[in-house]
């Protein structure tokens, strides 16, 4: 899976986004927090395809207090995880180049 994920990478660091992998383990989790008080805990990934064809659940909750413990625990997660930086990113090696696109053509149905 996080091969397949990250043959979308070169574009995303291209536009500015921060990527940061989670060392210990792959980490499944979907969290979001909005303005320190709205938070969504859950199995659904915020695309179309988990809205139509998934059975996905999550949990929304208007509340400060779960905000702050939600962000406490992503600022912990970033504390173990390693920032994907651009330059570092196109200097990697060819064979995991091919694995990325290969794994593109199948990437939907992991």
């Amino acid at each position: 899976m996080r091969a397949a994920g990250r043959a979308a990478y070169e574009e995303l660091l291209e536009t500015g986004v921060e990527i940061y992998e989670y060392q210990p383990t792959m980490l499944h989790a979907k969290t979001l927090v909005v303005d320190g008080a709205w938070s969504s805990v859950g199995s659904v990934n915020f695309d179309n395809r988990s809205f139509q064809l998934h059975d996905e659940a999550t949990l929304c909750v208007q509340s400060e207090e779960l905000a702050a413990q939600l962000t406490a625990c992503f600022e912990a997660d970033m504390q173990v995880s390693e920032r994907m930086a651009p330059g570092r990113w196109d200097d990697r090696p060819l064979w995991q180049r091919a694995q990325e696109r290969v794994l593109t053509l199948v990437r939907r149905e992991l």
